[in-house]
């Protein structure tokens, strides 16, 4: 069985969104680190020990243009952008969603420097359609959430989608446990805090 490895949670402004996170949830979260060349540095809240929150918003020292981060400073607003899934193979993966129908967009490899100086490294899988998962396998640097604030954790993921019935058949045969529903693209989550529920819209 495959596990949540993170949610991505997109914001235009890092420094008052961690500050907005730790007033509704009661924790403050840490500081990740930078993504050069993407725009982009990150908070994290852990949700269990190998799963957590990433709070991801722009990193004004680099050069926004055509970046992610200058569309998390256009689109202005908070919310679940994408949510990503653990696993030790990403070629399996990439094996059974070719075998359903869906195709590769991308596999890349990245890399962030810690708040605390040594590397991250971490290989990505993309499918294409809306608000699939993306694949993640770690590739033997520790898991983010053995650092992350404790305190949160994750009671409901909802997903939402036009065709929900593939998406469905994608979680099933990755044996995850997660329900898809049909209508308008979207996901929602609520995370269970030390000061009460938290939901968390789509973007």
């Amino acid at each position: 069985m495959l596990d949540i490895d993170h949610i991505m949670y997109a914001v235009p402004d890092l420094e008052s969104s961690m500050a907005e996170v730790a007033s509704i949830t009661g924790i403050v979260p840490t500081d990740g680190g930078v993504h050069p060349g993407n725009g982009t540095r990150n908070a994290l809240l852990g949700l269990s020990n190998s799963s957590y929150l990433e709070i991801i918003g722009p990193d004004k020292k680099q050069n926004l243009e055509n970046t992610f981060g200058e569309l998390l400073v256009s689109k202005n607003t908070s919310g679940i952008r994408a949510w990503a899934v653990a696993v030790s193979d990403l070629a399996s993966v990439a094996d059974v969603a070719q075998d359903l129908g869906f195709r590769v967009r991308d596999r890349k490899e990245m890399s962030r420097k810690t708040a605390e100086g040594p590397l991250l490294e971490w290989e990505l899988l993309f499918l294409e359609g809306a608000l699939l998962p993306f694949f993640i396998d770690w590739k033997g640097s520790e898991h983010p959430a053995r650092k992350a604030p404790s305190g949160c954790g994750l009671s409901e993921l909802s997903i939402s989608a036009e065709e929900p019935k593939g998406y469905q058949e994608l979680l099933n045969k990755l044996q995850l446990e997660v329900s898809v529903s049909e209508g308008e693209p979207a996901i929602s989550a609520i995370i269970r805090s030390p000061r009460g529920d938290w939901s968390l819209p789509s973007w």
